[in-house]
C-alpha cells in the first residue's frame, strides 16, 4: 500500500467517526425530544376536582335527636345525608355553643 492509499483510508474513517458520532447526537436529540414531549403530554392532564364538603351544625340538638341515633324523631334527609358522608362520633362539647362550634371548625379544643 502506498502513501496516499494510506492517507485515503485515514480519511475514510475519519469520515466515518464523524458520522457515526453525528448519527448518535441526532439519534440522542430526538429521544430527548420524545421524551419532552411525551412529559408534556403527561404533565396537561386535567387535575382532580376537590371534593365537596358540607358540615351541618346544629345548636341545642340532642344525641338522640337524630334518626341515625335510634330516635322517634324521623329525620329522614339528616339520616340519607350523614350514611353517605361521616358522621362523628365523638365530640367534646362546651357548656356554651359557642365554644364547641370553634372547636369544630378550626380543629382546636377550647381550654
Amino acid at each position: 500500500s502506498t502513501a496516499v492509499e494510506v492517507k485515503e483510508k485515514e480519511k475514510s474513517t475519519k469520515y466515518f467517526t464523524k458520522f457515526v458520532f453525528l448519527v448518535i447526537v441526532v439519534f440522542l436529540l430526538v429521544l430527548l425530544a420524545v421524551g419532552v414531549l411525551c412529559w408534556h403530554l403527561l404533565d396537561k392532564r386535567t387535575p382532580p376536582k376537590p371534593p365537596h364538603v358540607l358540615m351541618l351544625i346544629a345548636d341545642d340538638l340532642g344525641w338522640a335527636d337524630v334518626g341515625w341515633h335510634s330516635s322517634d324523631i324521623s329525620t329522614p334527609t339528616l339520616t340519607s345525608l350523614a350514611r353517605s358522608g361521616v358522621i362523628l362520633k365523638h365530640f367534646y362539647s362546651q357548656p356554651i355553643c359557642t365554644a364547641s362550634r370553634a372547636a369544630l371548625l378550626t380543629g382546636i379544643p377550647s381550654n
